[in-house]
């Protein structure tokens, strides 16, 4: 009866220098990524000038707010550009309303601001991570002044 003999198996190479696989969808946010933590602190210095709070450098100041703001991802700023987007029929192209755009900003990205501390109708609530119809008009009552300075170092953040 003829033996049949067993093919040897090649032997693997073990490389020294391999590391353990690891699920890249289990890590951490590593450079360069967003995630749902990813925040950004933005101070507002103020100091009153003429009986009302007036936007100041930071050595002038009386007292410094700060806000804390979500960053946002790829998907979210494609998202929130395209329901401030409409269609301009008279021109036949499309526009950002960047108002609107910015309004979408503050109430789905602003997490907190020490304005609450000071004024308890300046507080605002979140609902499903989105600001409360209540807290954006909490928000909207803050000094036109100091809200556009908000809004403006918000957009150096996500714009630029």
């Amino acid at each position: 009866m003829p033996v049949i003999k067993s093919k040897k198996k090649p032997e693997v190479e073990q490389k020294q220098n391999m590391l353990p696989r690891t699920d890249l969808k289990l890590m951490e946010p590593g450079v360069f990524e967003v995630s749902k933590e990813s925040n950004f602190t933005i101070k507002i210095p103020l100091a009153v000038k003429d009986g009302w709070w007036k936007v100041v450098p930071e050595e002038d100041s009386e007292v410094v707010h700060e806000a804390v703001f979500r960053m946002w991802n790829y998907d979210e700023m494609i998202g929130l550009k395209k329901m401030a987007t409409h269609y301009d029929q008279a021109k036949r192209y499309h526009m950002i309303d960047f108002d609107h755009l910015n309004q979408l900003k503050l109430q789905r990205f602003l997490q907190s601001w020490t304005f609450g501390k000071e004024n308890a109708r300046l507080q605002f609530q979140h609902s499903g991570g989105v600001v409360t119809d209540e807290g954006w008009d909490s928000i909207r009552k803050l000094q036109p002044n100091i809200l556009k300075y908000i809004i403006e170092e918000m957009n150096k953040w996500y714009e630029y």
